[in-house]
C-alpha cells in the first residue's frame, strides 16, 4: 500500500500532468500534450495496479509505461529544440520522424535481450541522457547565436525538460551506487511539471508566422 506522503505526491503529479496536457493541447503544442496526457493516464493505471494487484503485475505495467514515456520524451526534446531555433513545420516533422525511428530502434534493441536491473538502469541513463544532451546543446548554441530572438515560452519548456531529465539521471545514478534515493524522484518530476504548467499559463505556443495556422489571436499577443 502507498504511504500518505507517496499518495499525495502521486496525486499532485497527476493533477499537474492533466493541467499541463490541457493547456498544451489548447496551444497546439501537441508533443507536450501527448506526453503529459500519456503520463497522467499511465499514473492512474499504475497507481490502481499498485494498490490492488501483485508487485509482479505492477513491475510489468511500470516497464510498459516507461518504455512508451521515454519515446514520447525523446520526441518532445527534438520538438522543443526545433522550436528554439524557429524551424518551420516541415523541418520539425522531418526531425521528429527521424529521431522517432531511432528511438523505436533503440527500444527494440533493448527489449531483444534478457531484462536485468542493470540493463534497465543503462536504458534509463541513455533515454534521459539523450534528451538532456539535445536540450543542453540547443541552449549552448543559442547562447552563441545572438541574432536569434527566442520566445521565452519555448525557453521555459526546454528548461523544464532539462530539470526532469537531469534530476532523473542524478537519482538513478544514486540508486545504482547503492543509495536509497527512490523517494527523491517526485522532487524533479513536480518541479518540471510545475514549470511546464507555469510556462503554458495564458501564454502563446509561438509567435512565428509559419506556426500560426489559424491559432486564435489572443494566444499570439505576448512574446
Amino acid at each position: 500500500m502507498l504511504t500518505p506522503v507517496a499518495s499525495l505526491f502521486w496525486f499532485a503529479e497527476i493533477i499537474l500532468e492533466v493541467i499541463g496536457s490541457r493547456y498544451a493541447f489548447r496551444r497546439r503544442i501537441v508533443p507536450l500534450g501527448i506526453y503529459l496526457g500519456f503520463r497522467a493516464i499511465a499514473d492512474v493505471i499504475c497507481m490502481s495496479i499498485y494498490q490492488f494487484c501483485s508487485q509482479g503485475v505492477y513491475a510489468w505495467a511500470d516497464l510498459i509505461q516507461r518504455t512508451g514515456q521515454y519515446l514520447l520524451f525523446w520526441a518532445l526534446a527534438v520538438f522543443l529544440c526545433c522550436k528554439l531555433f524557429d524551424e518551420d513545420r516541415y523541418t520539425t516533422r522531418t526531425y521528429l520522424g527521424i529521431f522517432t525511428l531511432i528511438g523505436i530502434a533503440a527500444i527494440v534493441y533493448f527489449h531483444a535481450r534478457p531484462l536485468t536491473m542493470e540493463r534497465l538502469r543503462d536504458f534509463e541513463f541513455g533515454a534521459q541522457g539523450a534528451a538532456a544532451v539535445f536540450m543542453g546543446a540547443a541552449f549552448f548554441m543559442l547562447s552563441t547565436e545572438r541574432s536569434l530572438q527566442v520566445n521565452r515560452v519555448w525557453e521555459w519548456l526546454g528548461y523544464a525538460l532539462l530539470v526532469k531529465a537531469g534530476w532523473d539521471i542524478l537519482v538513478t545514478g544514486l540508486i545504482a551506487h547503492g543509495w536509497h534515493g527512490e523517494s527523491l524522484y517526485p522532487i524533479g518530476a513536480l518541479s518540471a511539471l510545475g514549470m511546464w504548467a507555469w510556462a503554458l499559463w495564458d501564454r502563446p505556443a509561438t509567435v512565428t508566422p509559419a506556426d500560426k495556422g489559424g491559432m486564435p489571436e489572443k494566444w499570439m499577443r505576448r512574446v
